[in-house]
Formats: structure tokens, sequence, C-alpha cells
């Protein structure tokens, strides 16, 4: 009997040591294929990393180079924990400077990639440079848009090379309002500028443009009254004399008008096309933006520029000289801004953009209701209202900028303003 159980342990033994040695063996798979896991997602994420890194780098570069990218590949870089990356430039749209980055990251065997779309914002351009010095006759506001695909308001800067003391200057109580910056390499007149001045800034490069090779090509000589009703020249086009268009005008990209006079426009010009003018150069503003222009029109003026107020009036003085006779003139643009109108111009860059987030359900969308609602909800404001303007935690909504608020209750305190805006249609 003892060597029976004898045996029977040995038998129990063996069996339970298998066991233990197939949950071993088990446990050393689980185990092997559990790091290979971890180290295939880690290889995963170094490689997506390594591709975001890529995207970073790519438009950093962009932004310190300040010039438009090139289409093609990019140098390889690795990094130093051993993964890479690889970018590729891509043109959408050349019109719009807009370009797509596909960058390739790298881990060993394991790859990821990404893909963005990117374009120059408003602070690529600057809304006005001039190699000399800029004068401020009437009120004059600068803004901009983050882009013709995406027209909400942005920053728009203004900028002079002149190294003169009185670079950007006004003659008199005029002033210039910017929303983004108004720079000088010399000095800036006190009080001229509404919004953030900086004189004696680095200079900007002046954009080399030569004349003869604008004027390269055959041009076909048109009387003003031959161009369309539409406004749209077609090829390269000279015009003899003075040049005063009334309606829109259109130079589509690849063709040129030459004007050997004067020019006016009273309707701006749109296109992608290039206009010299061997005279002066007026332009009045225009009260809609073409969307479709994602370019815009080239101006090579040889004269004087004056851009004026769409509804500005036309005055010439006669400039005395030694002798008491007049030898020049003096052309002056004059209007009569409204209170509403400044008031407008001088909004914040995003107010527009803030006043559509979380707006109450209730509140008006027209201008002279909308105002009239938010005078009422000030003296008595529904939870509604309190939230949009002041913000919800429990939404994680921050509310208006104090800069937005200030701007909506300058039209409350303010009686004129107040009347302006309910002299408003709609």
């Amino acid at each position: 009997m003892a060597k029976k159980r004898r045996a029977m342990a040995l038998v129990v033994v063996l069996m339970v040591s298998f066991v233990v040695l197939i949950f071993a063996f088990t446990g050393v798979q689980f185990t092997s294929q559990n790091l290979f896991t971890v180290a295939r997602a880690e290889a995963r994420n170094q490689a997506f990393y390594a591709a975001q890194a890529g995207i970073y780098a790519t438009v950093h570069n962009l932004e310190r180079s300040g010039t438009p990218p090139s289409a093609g590949s990019l140098d390889a870089v690795t990094l130093d924990n051993g993964a890479s990356y690889q970018v590729d430039i891509a043109e959408i749209d050349r019109n719009r400077f807009m370009y797509r980055l596909t960058s390739r990251g790298s881990m060993g065997g394991t790859r990821r990639t990404l893909q963005v779309d990117i374009g120059l914002g408003a602070d690529s351009f600057q809304a006005m440079t001039s190699e000399g010095r800029i004068g401020i006759s009437q009120d004059t506001f600068i803004n901009g848009i983050e882009s013709t695909k995406n027209p909400r308001p942005a920053r728009g800067n203004l900028h002079t090379n002149s190294a003169d003391n009185q670079a950007l200057y006004s003659s008199g109580s005029d002033r210039v309002s910017v929303t983004g910056k108004a720079t000088a390499v010399g000095g800036i007149g006190s009080s001229v500028v509404i919004g953030t001045a900086n004189p004696h800034a680095d200079s900007i490069p002046p954009l080399s443009i030569n004349r003869s090779s604008l004027l390269a090509g055959s041009f076909t000589t048109l009387d003003p009254a031959s161009i369309p009703a539409d406004g749209r020249i077609s090829g390269n086009v000279k015009i003899d004399g003075n040049f005063d268009r009334t309606g829109p005008l259109i130079v589509p990209e690849g063709s040129t008008l030459h004007v050997t006079g004067k020019m006016a426009l009273s309707q701006s010009a749109t296109g992608g096309g290039t206009i010299v003018v061997d005279g002066d150069t007026l332009i009045r503003g225009a009260d809609k933006l073409d969307l479709q222009n994602g370019k815009g029109v080239l101006l090579y003026a040889s004269g004087a520029v004056s851009l004026v107020h769409p509804e500005a009036t036309q005055t010439t003085q006669s400039v005395t000289q030694v002798y008491g006779q007049d030898d020049t003139s003096q052309e002056t643009y004059t209007f009569t801004t409204t209170r509403l109108a400044t008031y407008f111009a001088e909004r914040p860059p995003d107010t527009e953009f803030e006043l559509r987030q979380n707006l109450p359900i209730e509140a008006p969308t027209t201008t002279r209701e909308f105002f009239d609602y938010y005078r009422t909800q000030q003296l008595s404001p529904s939870e509604a209202f309190q939230a949009w303007k002041d913000g919800d935690p429990s939404v994680t909504f921050t509310g208006l900028s104090p800069a937005t608020k200030a701007w909506l209750n300058k039209a409350q305190s303010d009686p004129v303003l107040h009347q302006e805006i309910q002299a408003l249609s709609q």
C-alpha cells in the first residue's frame, strides 16, 4: 500500500508540475505579447509626434522666412530619439497663398502621416506700406480680414520706411485708427494713432518692381468709353491720357492696364492683374469686398496716390507763390463723417465673432433691434443674457471680452450715437 501511495503521490506531483508549467508558459507568452504591443504602441506614438514636429517646424520656418513656400519635398530630419520626419509641400491655391503640408513621421518600421492646410494670415501683410512719409488729412481707419475664404475681422497694419522725425503725421487733429499696429522707421506724431503705435521700428524690405517689365509685350489702345459696362478688360490695354472710371474695373490675372495720364476710380479695382499709371491716382473706397478675388491688383503709380472716402468731394485750391502768381494748385478731398460710421469703424477685431457665441435665442440680429435689446437687458438682465455677456463657467464660456463690452457700452452712453443707431432702417 505504501508503494502505491508513493506512486500516486508522484503522479499527482507530476500532474501539478505540468499544470504549473502550462500556466508559466502561458504567462510568458502573454508577457511577451504585451511587451510587443506596448513597444508597437510606443513606436506609433513616437512616429505621430515626429510627424507633428515636422508640421510645427515647417510652419515656424515659413513664418521666419516671411515668403510663401515652394512646392516640393523638404529634407528629412532625424530627431534625438531616433524618430524622423519628412515634409512635402503642395500648392492648393496660388492666388490665395494656400498650401498643404504632408508630414510623414517614422520610428523604426512604424509610420504615421499628418496633413495640414495652411495660408498666409492677416499679419503676413501690411494694409499699407510706404517708402515715404504718410500724412493723415482725414480720420482714417485701417483694418483687415483673415482671408477671402474666411472674411472674419482681423488686424490691419500700417507701416512707413521713412526715417523722418514725423514719418507718420497729421497736419491737424485728424487721426488714424489701426486694429493692428502703426509702425515707422522714424517718428510718429503724438496723438496721431488710435491703437498701437511703434516708432523707430525695423525697416521692411521694399517691393522691388521693374516698370519696364510690367509694360512688356504688345498693348491695344482703347477709348475709355469702349470698356464694357462690367468693367472687365481683356489682355493688355493702353489708355492715352486721363482715365476716370465711375463704374467697376476688373483687371484679370495676366492682363495689364496702362494709363498714360491721371487715373480716378470710383469703385476701386479688382482682379489679379496689373495697373500702371504714369500720372496721379485717385482711389475711392468701395462699400463691398470681392471675396472671389484672392490675389488683388498690383498698382504701380508714378505720381501721387490719394485714397479717399467713397463720398468725399474734391476741391482744387490755388497755392500762391511769390509775386502773387498762382503757380500751382492743390487738390483736397473732404467729407463729413458721422459718429455712427466712426463708431463701427472702431469696433474691436473679434467683435462680430464674439457677439455670435452663445447669443441668447431671443436676441435679435438686426443692428437697431440688437442695440435696443442690449440696452433693455442692461437694465434688467435675463439669465441667458448675463451668461452670454459675463460668461458661464458650467459650459466653460468666458463671455464677451472687456474690449467688446466697452464698445457696446459706448453706444449706450452716447445719446447722439444712440440716436443715429435708432435712425437705421434695420
